[in-house]
């Protein structure tokens, strides 16, 4: 439940690098403001009988909308929010979060960016920070991206309280990305320990993405457009 909340506080940015969960190093140009769906599958074995193999897998599912928008604030920092909710039967899950960037270095071949980021779980119900930083390296061709947490907490009902310092950096996000032409470029990456792979197409001012991550036991899917004004 709580991987499903984490990914609906800030499941994506349309940004170049596309991370699922963490800021990423790019500074938009523009405001722009996003919209999408994304949907949570997970799945769990259980067994009536195990001798006589009545065994199956139950499946919990959880879908809906996700709203965002990504404010430059000068040519170096960016503010941006976002908002999700998904139903699941008769459950409402519901995130939100803000963050914060300064791209501290900007050259063609590299460019680093320094984050803070909050997360609102009102399901758990808690608030859980970090602060990080974020890369994007390479060519026009095949660029690397990673966005790396250094120190995280957390705040609820009983109190603030502090991560372990070898727990933020296991959830880093990284992904080679590939540009395939003007318009088309895919990425694959993993965020902590699970895969992904996206694709984003680019039309004027216009932005679309899609991205499927999971494991055997679950898979997330979101497709979302991003325009700049």
């Amino acid at each position: 439940m709580l991987t499903v909340l984490l990914v609906l506080a800030h499941e994506a940015s349309a940004t170049p690098n596309a991370t699922m969960l963490l800021p990423e190093a790019a500074i938009p140009e523009a405001p722009t403001a996003r919209a999408g769906v994304l949907a949570f599958t997970s799945y769990a074995q259980t067994c009536v009988n195990v001798v006589a193999g009545g065994c199956g897998r139950d499946a919990y599912v959880a879908g809906g909308p996700v709203l965002g928008a990504d404010m430059p604030l000068g040519d170096h920092v960016a503010l941006d929010v976002q908002a999700a909710g998904a139903w699941s039967g008769d459950t409402l899950l519901t995130g939100a979060s803000a963050s914060a960037r300064y791209r501290a270095v900007r050259r063609e071949d590299l460019v680093i960016t320094p984050w803070t980021v909050v997360y609102g779980l009102p399901q758990v119900p808690a608030a859980v920070g970090a602060i990080g930083v974020a890369i994007d390296a390479g060519g026009r061709s095949v660029r690397l991206d990673a966005s790396v947490p250094v120190l995280a907490g957390s705040l609820s009902a009983d109190g603030f309280g502090d991560f372990p310092l070898w727990v933020p950096p296991l959830l880093s996000e990284v992904g080679v990305r590939i540009q395939l032409n003007e318009q088309h470029a895919f990425r694959v990456g993993t965020l902590s320990f699970v895969p992904n792979i996206g694709w984003q197409g680019t039309f004027g001012a216009t932005r679309v993405e899609a991205l499927v991550a999971g494991t055997e036991e679950a898979l997330a899917t979101r497709v979302q457009v991003e325009r700049a004004f």
